[in-house]
C-alpha cells in the first residue's frame, strides 16, 4: 500500500472489502474510490495514512493491526512478495 504516488511503498495488509462505500470504517462511511484493508506490516511506520482516523490513527504505524480506508489508486500488487509468501507457506507446509 502507498502514500502519495505508488513508488512510495509505505505498508503491506490485506484487502477487506471492495466496492462498499457506504459501509462504515471506524464510523466513517468507506467513501467511493476507496478500499477497507487490514494493515498487517508498517513499512514506513511514521508515514500519514492516505485516509486519516482524526485523533485514532493518523499514521501508518497507529494503524498497523487495524482496518482502514485506502484509496484503491495506491494499493500496489507485488508479485514478487506473494511470490515469497506462497514459497514461505509452501516451504512450511513441507515439513
Amino acid at each position: 500500500m502507498a502514500f502519495g504516488e505508488k513508488a512510495n511503498i509505505v505498508a503491506s495488509g490485506t484487502i477487506v472489502e471492495i466496492n462498499v462505500p457506504n459501509q462504515p470504517v471506524h464510523n466513517v462511511p468507506l467513501g467511493e474510490g476507496s478500499i477497507r484493508v487490514a494493515v498487517n506490516c508498517a513499512l514506513k511506520g511514521d508515514s500519514p495514512l492516505p485516509i486519516p482516523v482524526k485523533g485514532v490513527f493518523e499514521t501508518v504505524g497507529d494503524a498497523l493491526g487495524s482496518q482502514v480506508a485506502w484509496p484503491q489508486d495506491l494499493i500496489v500488487f507485488d508479485d514478487k512478495v506473494v511470490n515469497f509468501f506462497s514459497f514461505k507457506l509452501a516451504m512450511f507446509y513441507s515439513n
